[in-house]
């Protein structure tokens, strides 16, 4: 449950600036979770891998990192299973940052099916991450986890689904 930020000074040089692990911490039941982690300018995004919990950090003009959004989502699964350690929605496994636009994955969304997955979009205006929208698949079936992986940039989100499959058992 670390999260340490460096900076690099002059010709590479790199400072250690943070431990911003001690906020992720008290979302953390497991000691060996990783993380989603996602950086834009000086807007950190923080993934809890499953734990059900995002986290945003901005760094102020001077350098300072501090907190600036704790996110969850109502309609998140609240199951937790205790073999993986992870709530079955998996928000927050996956997450992208870019300027103002965050998303965040949930690949056992089971909205389209068990773990089709899905994908949370939030935007941020003077300082505040607004919920904008929950993206599926058009096609979304069952074991599909659809927000496995994500990329974002100033207009295009990618998202890949690693259960997908077009073929038949037979071919």
């Amino acid at each position: 449950c670390h999260i340490i930020i460096f900076e690099r000074k002059g010709e590479g040089v790199w400072i250690r600036q943070r431990d911003v692990g001690t906020f992720v911490k008290q979302a953390c039941p497991s000691p060996d979770r990783t993380y989603g982690l996602s950086l834009s300018g000086d807007t950190l995004a923080v993934g809890g891998n499953g734990q059900s919990f995002a986290y945003v950090f901005v760094r102020d003009t001077v350098g300072i990192w501090t907190l600036q959004a704790n996110l969850t989502h109502v309609d998140v699964a609240s199951s937790f299973d205790s073999a993986t350690k992870q709530f079955t929605d998996r928000f927050g496994y996956w997450i992208r940052v870019h300027g103002d636009v965050l998303a965040i994955a949930a690949n056992g969304d089971d909205d389209k099916g068990l773990n089709a997955g899905a994908v949370y979009l939030y935007t941020r205006a003077k300082g505040t991450w607004t919920f904008r929208a929950k993206l599926f698949a058009n096609d979304g079936a069952v074991g599909d986890r659809f927000g496995s992986s994500i990329a974002l940039s100033e207009t295009t989100l990618v998202v890949g689904a690693t259960g997908v499959s077009d073929q038949t058992i037979n071919g």
